[in-house]
Protein backbone atom coordinates (compact mmCIF):
# COMPACT_ATOMS: atom_id res chain seq x y z
CA UNK A 1 0.00 0.00 0.00
CA UNK A 2 3.00 2.30 0.45
CA UNK A 3 3.40 2.40 -3.36
CA UNK A 4 0.22 4.43 -3.53
CA UNK A 5 2.04 7.39 -1.95
CA UNK A 6 5.56 6.89 -3.32
CA UNK A 7 6.69 7.53 -6.90
CA UNK A 8 8.23 4.65 -8.82
CA UNK A 9 11.97 4.61 -9.49
CA UNK A 10 12.89 6.28 -12.81
CA UNK A 11 15.89 5.83 -15.15
CA UNK A 12 17.20 8.33 -17.70
CA UNK A 13 17.94 6.52 -20.97
CA UNK A 14 18.94 7.21 -24.55
CA UNK A 15 17.41 5.34 -27.45
CA UNK A 16 18.64 5.20 -31.03
CA UNK A 17 16.19 3.94 -33.64
CA UNK A 18 16.04 3.69 -37.40
CA UNK A 19 13.96 6.41 -39.05
CA UNK A 20 11.93 3.77 -40.89
CA UNK A 21 10.89 2.13 -37.61
CA UNK A 22 10.69 5.32 -35.53
CA UNK A 23 6.93 5.69 -35.93
CA UNK A 24 6.20 2.15 -34.75
CA UNK A 25 8.68 2.47 -31.88
CA UNK A 26 7.16 5.71 -30.58
CA UNK A 27 3.65 4.32 -30.95
CA UNK A 28 4.47 1.15 -29.01
CA UNK A 29 6.24 3.09 -26.27
CA UNK A 30 3.30 5.46 -26.06
CA UNK A 31 0.86 2.58 -25.69
CA UNK A 32 3.08 1.22 -22.92
CA UNK A 33 2.66 4.56 -21.15
CA UNK A 34 5.79 4.33 -18.96
CA UNK A 35 8.23 6.65 -20.74
CA UNK A 36 8.57 10.43 -21.00
CA UNK A 37 10.76 11.96 -23.71
CA UNK A 38 12.77 15.15 -23.38
CA UNK A 39 13.18 17.72 -26.16
CA UNK A 40 16.58 17.49 -27.86
CA UNK A 41 15.77 20.37 -30.25
CA UNK A 42 14.86 23.31 -27.99
CA UNK A 43 16.37 25.81 -30.41
CA UNK A 44 13.91 24.90 -33.21
CA UNK A 45 10.48 26.50 -33.59
CA UNK A 46 7.44 24.29 -34.20
CA UNK A 47 7.60 25.14 -37.91
CA UNK A 48 11.24 24.04 -38.18
CA UNK A 49 10.67 20.56 -36.80
CA UNK A 50 11.33 17.47 -38.86
CA UNK A 51 7.76 16.14 -39.02
CA UNK A 52 5.82 19.40 -39.18
CA UNK A 53 4.26 18.43 -42.53
CA UNK A 54 2.65 15.35 -40.98
CA UNK A 55 1.28 17.40 -38.10
CA UNK A 56 -0.25 19.85 -40.58
CA UNK A 57 -1.93 16.93 -42.33
CA UNK A 58 -3.34 15.76 -39.01
CA UNK A 59 -4.64 19.26 -38.25
CA UNK A 60 -6.33 19.38 -41.65
CA UNK A 61 -7.96 16.04 -40.90
CA UNK A 62 -9.11 17.44 -37.54
CA UNK A 63 -10.71 20.37 -39.36
CA UNK A 64 -12.63 17.98 -41.59
CA UNK A 65 -13.73 15.97 -38.57
CA UNK A 66 -14.97 19.12 -36.81
CA UNK A 67 -16.98 20.03 -39.88
CA UNK A 68 -18.51 16.56 -39.99
CA UNK A 69 -19.25 16.66 -36.26
CA UNK A 70 -21.13 19.93 -36.73
CA UNK A 71 -23.26 18.42 -39.48
CA UNK A 72 -23.90 15.23 -37.50
CA UNK A 73 -24.91 17.24 -34.43
CA UNK A 74 -27.29 19.28 -36.58
CA UNK A 75 -29.36 16.12 -37.13
CA UNK A 76 -29.15 15.10 -33.47
CA UNK A 77 -27.30 11.85 -34.22
CA UNK A 78 -25.14 10.10 -31.63
CA UNK A 79 -21.55 9.08 -32.32
CA UNK A 80 -21.01 5.34 -32.17
CA UNK A 81 -17.98 3.88 -30.45
CA UNK A 82 -15.60 2.63 -33.11
CA UNK A 83 -12.27 0.84 -33.21
CA UNK A 84 -9.17 0.88 -35.34
CA UNK A 85 -9.75 -2.47 -37.00
CA UNK A 86 -11.42 -1.08 -40.12
CA UNK A 87 -8.57 1.30 -40.96
CA UNK A 88 -5.94 -1.28 -40.05
CA UNK A 89 -7.55 -3.80 -42.38
CA UNK A 90 -7.77 -1.29 -45.22
CA UNK A 91 -4.09 -0.37 -44.77
CA UNK A 92 -3.08 -4.03 -44.74
CA UNK A 93 -4.97 -4.62 -47.97
CA UNK A 94 -3.27 -1.68 -49.66
CA UNK A 95 0.21 -2.58 -48.47
CA UNK A 96 -0.08 -6.34 -48.74
CA UNK A 97 -0.65 -8.97 -46.11
CA UNK A 98 2.89 -8.75 -44.75
CA UNK A 99 3.33 -4.98 -45.05
CA UNK A 100 3.90 -3.01 -41.82
CA UNK A 101 1.25 -0.57 -40.68
CA UNK A 102 3.19 2.67 -41.19
CA UNK A 103 1.97 6.11 -40.10
CA UNK A 104 2.00 7.45 -43.66
CA UNK A 105 -0.23 4.61 -44.86
CA UNK A 106 -2.69 5.22 -42.04
CA UNK A 107 -2.87 8.93 -42.79
CA UNK A 108 -3.32 8.23 -46.50
CA UNK A 109 -6.21 5.85 -45.81
CA UNK A 110 -7.96 8.21 -43.39
CA UNK A 111 -7.31 11.22 -45.60
CA UNK A 112 -8.81 9.49 -48.64
CA UNK A 113 -11.98 8.54 -46.77
CA UNK A 114 -12.45 11.95 -45.14
CA UNK A 115 -11.82 13.81 -48.40
CA UNK A 116 -14.39 11.68 -50.22
CA UNK A 117 -17.05 12.16 -47.55
CA UNK A 118 -16.30 15.85 -47.16
CA UNK A 119 -16.79 16.45 -50.89
CA UNK A 120 -20.14 14.65 -50.78
CA UNK A 121 -21.23 16.60 -47.71
CA UNK A 122 -20.16 19.95 -49.16
CA UNK A 123 -21.97 19.21 -52.41
CA UNK A 124 -25.19 18.23 -50.63
CA UNK A 125 -24.99 21.29 -48.36
CA UNK A 126 -24.44 23.55 -51.34
CA UNK A 127 -27.50 22.07 -53.05
CA UNK A 128 -29.43 22.41 -49.79
CA UNK A 129 -28.67 26.12 -49.47
CA UNK A 130 -29.61 26.74 -53.08
CA UNK A 131 -32.81 24.72 -52.81
CA UNK A 132 -33.74 26.37 -49.51
CA UNK A 133 -33.17 29.80 -51.01
CA UNK A 134 -35.39 28.99 -53.98
CA UNK A 135 -38.03 27.46 -51.72
CA UNK A 136 -38.04 30.59 -49.55
CA UNK A 137 -38.43 32.76 -52.62
CA UNK A 138 -41.44 30.70 -53.70
CA UNK A 139 -42.99 31.06 -50.25
CA UNK A 140 -42.35 34.80 -50.22
CA UNK A 141 -43.76 35.21 -53.72
CA UNK A 142 -46.87 33.23 -52.77
CA UNK A 143 -47.32 35.37 -49.66
CA UNK A 144 -46.84 38.55 -51.72
CA UNK A 145 -49.51 37.42 -54.17
CA UNK A 146 -51.97 36.62 -51.36
CA UNK A 147 -51.23 39.67 -49.21
CA UNK A 148 -50.96 41.95 -52.23
CA UNK A 149 -54.40 40.89 -53.42
CA UNK A 150 -55.76 41.63 -49.94
CA UNK A 151 -54.05 45.04 -49.96
CA UNK A 152 -55.46 45.98 -53.35
CA UNK A 153 -58.92 44.69 -52.41
CA UNK A 154 -58.83 46.84 -49.29
CA UNK A 155 -57.86 49.98 -51.13
CA UNK A 156 -60.22 49.28 -54.00
CA UNK A 157 -63.12 48.97 -51.56
CA UNK A 158 -62.12 52.14 -49.78
CA UNK A 159 -60.53 50.74 -46.55
CA UNK A 160 -57.73 52.88 -45.23
CA UNK A 161 -57.37 54.64 -48.55
CA UNK A 162 -60.30 56.94 -47.80
CA UNK A 163 -58.87 60.08 -46.30
CA UNK A 164 -61.14 62.89 -44.96
CA UNK A 165 -60.10 66.36 -46.07
CA UNK A 166 -61.59 69.86 -45.91
CA UNK A 167 -62.62 72.23 -48.67
CA UNK A 168 -63.72 71.26 -52.16
CA UNK A 169 -61.70 69.79 -55.01
CA UNK A 170 -62.74 72.72 -57.18
CA UNK A 171 -61.44 75.19 -54.65
CA UNK A 172 -58.30 73.18 -54.11
CA UNK A 173 -57.39 73.40 -57.80
CA UNK A 174 -58.60 76.90 -58.59
CA UNK A 175 -59.26 79.30 -55.69
CA UNK A 176 -58.59 77.45 -52.42
CA UNK A 177 -59.96 78.66 -49.11
CA UNK A 178 -57.43 79.74 -46.51
CA UNK A 179 -57.80 79.08 -42.80
CA UNK A 180 -57.40 81.49 -39.94
CA UNK A 181 -53.75 80.46 -39.50
CA UNK A 182 -52.92 81.19 -43.15
CA UNK A 183 -52.87 77.53 -44.25
CA UNK A 184 -54.99 76.07 -47.02
CA UNK A 185 -56.25 72.52 -47.57
CA UNK A 186 -54.66 70.53 -50.37
CA UNK A 187 -57.92 68.62 -51.02
CA UNK A 188 -61.57 69.42 -50.51
CA UNK A 189 -64.03 68.01 -47.99
CA UNK A 190 -64.93 65.11 -50.24
CA UNK A 191 -63.45 61.71 -49.56
CA UNK A 192 -60.46 61.00 -51.84
CA UNK A 193 -59.33 57.50 -52.80
CA UNK A 194 -55.60 56.87 -53.00
CA UNK A 195 -55.86 53.59 -54.88
CA UNK A 196 -55.20 52.91 -58.53
CA UNK A 197 -58.76 52.40 -59.83
CA UNK A 198 -60.87 54.81 -61.78
CA UNK A 199 -64.33 56.22 -61.07
CA UNK A 200 -65.97 58.74 -58.77
CA UNK A 201 -67.24 58.35 -55.23
CA UNK A 202 -70.61 59.88 -54.33
CA UNK A 203 -70.72 61.85 -57.58
CA UNK A 204 -67.58 63.81 -56.68
CA UNK A 205 -64.35 63.95 -58.62
CA UNK A 206 -61.38 62.10 -57.08
CA UNK A 207 -57.63 62.46 -57.32
CA UNK A 208 -57.18 59.05 -58.89
CA UNK A 209 -59.30 60.26 -61.82
CA UNK A 210 -56.31 62.34 -62.88
CA UNK A 211 -53.40 60.18 -61.78
CA UNK A 212 -52.56 56.53 -61.09
CA UNK A 213 -50.34 55.42 -58.19
CA UNK A 214 -47.60 52.86 -58.68
CA UNK A 215 -46.88 50.20 -56.11
CA UNK A 216 -44.02 47.97 -54.96
CA UNK A 217 -44.61 44.69 -53.14
CA UNK A 218 -41.93 42.67 -51.37
CA UNK A 219 -40.70 40.98 -48.21
CA UNK A 220 -38.48 42.41 -45.47
CA UNK A 221 -37.21 41.04 -42.17
CA UNK A 222 -39.41 41.83 -39.18
CA UNK A 223 -36.41 43.16 -37.25
CA UNK A 224 -35.88 45.84 -39.91
CA UNK A 225 -39.49 47.07 -40.00
CA UNK A 226 -39.06 50.31 -38.02
CA UNK A 227 -35.80 51.31 -39.70
CA UNK A 228 -37.17 50.43 -43.12
CA UNK A 229 -40.35 52.47 -42.60
CA UNK A 230 -38.44 55.43 -41.17
CA UNK A 231 -35.96 55.44 -44.05
CA UNK A 232 -38.78 55.39 -46.61
CA UNK A 233 -40.54 58.29 -44.92
CA UNK A 234 -37.42 60.44 -44.65
CA UNK A 235 -36.03 59.65 -48.11
CA UNK A 236 -39.31 60.35 -49.92
CA UNK A 237 -40.28 63.27 -47.63
CA UNK A 238 -43.48 61.47 -46.76
CA UNK A 239 -44.57 61.09 -50.39
CA UNK A 240 -45.25 57.37 -50.14
CA UNK A 241 -47.67 55.12 -48.30
CA UNK A 242 -46.39 51.82 -46.84
CA UNK A 243 -48.31 49.00 -45.18
CA UNK A 244 -47.06 45.77 -43.58
CA UNK A 245 -48.50 42.36 -42.76
CA UNK A 246 -46.78 39.34 -41.25
CA UNK A 247 -45.89 36.22 -43.22
CA UNK A 248 -47.74 33.34 -41.58
CA UNK A 249 -45.56 30.52 -42.90
CA UNK A 250 -42.20 29.89 -41.19
CA UNK A 251 -39.21 30.78 -43.35
CA UNK A 252 -35.87 29.10 -42.54
CA UNK A 253 -32.62 30.88 -43.23
CA UNK A 254 -30.67 29.16 -46.01
CA UNK A 255 -27.31 29.40 -44.20
CA UNK A 256 -28.09 28.82 -40.53
CA UNK A 257 -31.40 26.96 -40.81
CA UNK A 258 -33.00 29.08 -38.09
CA UNK A 259 -36.56 30.34 -38.55
CA UNK A 260 -37.00 34.02 -39.38
CA UNK A 261 -39.97 36.36 -39.10
CA UNK A 262 -40.72 38.16 -42.34
CA UNK A 263 -43.18 40.90 -43.27
CA UNK A 264 -44.89 41.57 -46.59
CA UNK A 265 -44.89 45.27 -47.46
CA UNK A 266 -46.64 47.32 -50.13
CA UNK A 267 -45.57 50.83 -51.03
CA UNK A 268 -47.68 53.31 -53.01
CA UNK A 269 -45.92 56.19 -54.74
CA UNK A 270 -46.37 58.47 -57.69
CA UNK A 271 -42.96 59.36 -59.16
CA UNK A 272 -40.18 57.67 -61.05
CA UNK A 273 -37.73 59.43 -58.76
CA UNK A 274 -39.46 57.93 -55.73
CA UNK A 275 -39.45 54.53 -57.45
CA UNK A 276 -35.66 54.76 -57.77
CA UNK A 277 -35.36 55.73 -54.09
CA UNK A 278 -37.59 52.82 -53.06
CA UNK A 279 -35.50 50.36 -55.08
CA UNK A 280 -32.26 51.57 -53.50
CA UNK A 281 -33.71 51.37 -49.98
CA UNK A 282 -35.02 47.84 -50.59
CA UNK A 283 -31.60 46.79 -51.86
CA UNK A 284 -29.88 48.30 -48.81
CA UNK A 285 -32.18 46.48 -46.36
CA UNK A 286 -32.07 43.16 -48.24
CA UNK A 287 -35.80 43.37 -49.01
CA UNK A 288 -36.74 41.34 -52.09
CA UNK A 289 -39.40 42.78 -54.39
CA UNK A 290 -41.79 40.64 -56.39
CA UNK A 291 -43.95 41.52 -59.41
CA UNK A 292 -47.55 41.50 -58.22
CA UNK A 293 -50.32 42.73 -60.57
CA UNK A 294 -52.81 45.04 -58.88
CA UNK A 295 -55.75 43.20 -60.60
CA UNK A 296 -57.60 46.49 -61.06
CA UNK A 297 -57.26 46.53 -64.84
CA UNK A 298 -59.21 44.19 -67.15
CA UNK A 299 -57.56 40.77 -67.21
CA UNK A 300 -55.35 41.39 -64.14
CA UNK A 301 -57.53 39.27 -61.85
CA UNK A 302 -57.22 36.24 -64.16
CA UNK A 303 -53.48 36.76 -64.47
CA UNK A 304 -53.12 37.00 -60.68
CA UNK A 305 -55.05 33.74 -60.19
CA UNK A 306 -52.89 32.02 -62.79
CA UNK A 307 -49.74 33.25 -61.04
CA UNK A 308 -50.99 31.95 -57.70
CA UNK A 309 -51.75 28.50 -59.13
CA UNK A 310 -48.39 28.34 -60.88
CA UNK A 311 -46.54 29.39 -57.74
CA UNK A 312 -48.35 26.78 -55.65
CA UNK A 313 -47.33 24.06 -58.11
CA UNK A 314 -43.70 25.21 -58.12
CA UNK A 315 -43.76 25.42 -54.33
CA UNK A 316 -44.85 21.78 -54.05
CA UNK A 317 -42.11 20.65 -56.45
CA UNK A 318 -39.45 22.65 -54.60
CA UNK A 319 -40.53 21.14 -51.28
CA UNK A 320 -40.29 17.61 -52.66
CA UNK A 321 -36.77 18.17 -53.98
CA UNK A 322 -35.72 19.80 -50.68
CA UNK A 323 -37.00 16.82 -48.67
CA UNK A 324 -35.11 14.42 -50.94
CA UNK A 325 -31.91 16.39 -50.36
CA UNK A 326 -32.57 16.25 -46.61
CA UNK A 327 -32.91 12.45 -46.74
CA UNK A 328 -29.58 12.12 -48.57
CA UNK A 329 -27.81 14.35 -46.03
CA UNK A 330 -29.30 12.38 -43.14
CA UNK A 331 -28.18 9.06 -44.66
CA UNK A 332 -24.64 10.38 -45.21
CA UNK A 333 -24.40 11.81 -41.68
CA UNK A 334 -25.60 8.48 -40.27
CA UNK A 335 -22.70 6.70 -41.99
CA UNK A 336 -20.26 9.32 -40.72
CA UNK A 337 -21.58 9.02 -37.15
CA UNK A 338 -20.76 5.30 -37.14
CA UNK A 339 -17.09 5.91 -37.99
CA UNK A 340 -16.44 9.36 -36.49
CA UNK A 341 -14.92 8.20 -33.20
CA UNK A 342 -12.76 5.68 -35.05
CA UNK A 343 -11.30 8.37 -37.32
CA UNK A 344 -10.87 10.83 -34.49
CA UNK A 345 -8.96 8.33 -32.36
CA UNK A 346 -6.59 7.51 -35.20
CA UNK A 347 -5.93 11.15 -36.12
CA UNK A 348 -5.25 12.19 -32.51
CA UNK A 349 -2.95 9.20 -32.03
CA UNK A 350 -0.97 9.94 -35.19
CA UNK A 351 -0.66 13.61 -34.27
CA UNK A 352 0.67 12.68 -30.82
CA UNK A 353 3.18 10.25 -32.37
CA UNK A 354 4.59 12.88 -34.74
CA UNK A 355 4.76 15.45 -31.93
CA UNK A 356 6.86 12.93 -29.97
CA UNK A 357 9.05 12.20 -33.00
CA UNK A 358 9.82 15.91 -33.28
CA UNK A 359 11.62 15.58 -29.92
CA UNK A 360 14.19 13.23 -31.49
CA UNK A 361 17.47 14.48 -32.95
CA UNK A 362 18.86 13.29 -36.30
CA UNK A 363 22.59 12.97 -35.54
CA UNK A 364 23.23 10.42 -38.31
CA UNK A 365 21.42 10.07 -41.62
CA UNK A 366 18.66 7.52 -41.35
CA UNK A 367 18.89 7.28 -37.55
CA UNK A 368 17.10 9.19 -34.77
CA UNK A 369 18.25 9.67 -31.19
CA UNK A 370 15.96 10.40 -28.28
CA UNK A 371 16.34 10.73 -24.54
CA UNK A 372 13.85 10.46 -21.72
CA UNK A 373 12.74 8.91 -18.48
CA UNK A 374 11.44 5.39 -18.16
CA UNK A 375 10.10 3.47 -15.19
CA UNK A 376 12.91 1.26 -13.92
CA UNK A 377 10.74 -1.85 -13.91
CA UNK A 378 9.62 -1.22 -17.52
CA UNK A 379 13.10 -0.87 -19.02
CA UNK A 380 13.29 -4.47 -20.21
CA UNK A 381 9.83 -4.27 -21.76
CA UNK A 382 10.79 -1.09 -23.61
CA UNK A 383 13.87 -2.76 -25.01
CA UNK A 384 11.78 -5.67 -26.31
CA UNK A 385 9.33 -3.26 -27.97
CA UNK A 386 12.15 -1.49 -29.81
CA UNK A 387 13.60 -4.74 -31.11
CA UNK A 388 10.19 -6.01 -32.19
CA UNK A 389 9.43 -2.80 -34.11
CA UNK A 390 12.73 -2.99 -36.00
CA UNK A 391 12.29 -6.67 -36.77
CA UNK A 392 8.95 -5.83 -38.42
CA UNK A 393 10.80 -3.70 -41.03
CA UNK A 394 13.67 -6.22 -41.50
CA UNK A 395 16.13 -4.20 -39.42
CA UNK A 396 17.00 -6.51 -36.52
CA UNK A 397 19.59 -5.18 -34.11
CA UNK A 398 19.31 -1.58 -35.36
CA UNK A 399 17.79 -0.28 -32.12
CA UNK A 400 19.80 0.60 -29.04
CA UNK A 401 18.74 1.51 -25.50
CA UNK A 402 21.40 2.67 -23.06
CA UNK A 403 21.67 4.59 -19.79
CA UNK A 404 22.85 8.19 -19.91
CA UNK A 405 25.58 9.10 -17.38
CA UNK A 406 25.01 11.88 -14.87
CA UNK A 407 24.18 14.74 -14.56
CA UNK A 408 20.47 14.04 -15.18
CA UNK A 409 17.53 16.39 -15.30
CA UNK A 410 15.18 16.21 -12.34
CA UNK A 411 13.16 13.01 -12.74
CA UNK A 412 9.37 13.17 -13.06
CA UNK A 413 7.04 11.30 -10.75
CA UNK A 414 5.11 8.20 -11.74
CA UNK A 415 2.28 6.69 -9.71
CA UNK A 416 0.43 3.57 -10.63
CA UNK A 417 -3.34 3.97 -10.50
CA UNK A 418 -6.15 1.48 -10.30
CA UNK A 419 -9.92 1.56 -10.08
CA UNK A 420 -9.68 2.76 -6.48
CA UNK A 421 -6.93 5.40 -6.78
CA UNK A 422 -7.80 6.78 -10.24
Amino acid sequence: MGSWWRSRDMKYISIIVSEDAAHECVQQLGMQGQMQLTDLNPELTPFQRRYVSYIKRCEELERKLRYMQKEISGFGLKMEEGNESTIAESVAIKGGSGAPRTGGAILDAVEADLEKYEEQLLELNSYSKELTSRYNEKIEYQECLDKGKAFFDLYQQGGTGLLPTSGSYQHATSNPMRGDDGTQPLLDDDTVFLGSTGGNFGGHRTVETDMKFSSAVGVVSATEKLRFERMLFRSTRGNCLVRFTEVERPIADASSGTSERKLVFIIFYKSEVIASIVNRICSAFGARQYPVPDHTQPGDAERLDALRRETLSELADAREVLLKNLELRLALCSRLARRYNEWRKIVLEEKAVYHAMNLFKADVAGMLRGEGWVVADAEAEARVLLQRAHAAVDLPGAAMLAHVPKPWPRPPTYFETNAFTY
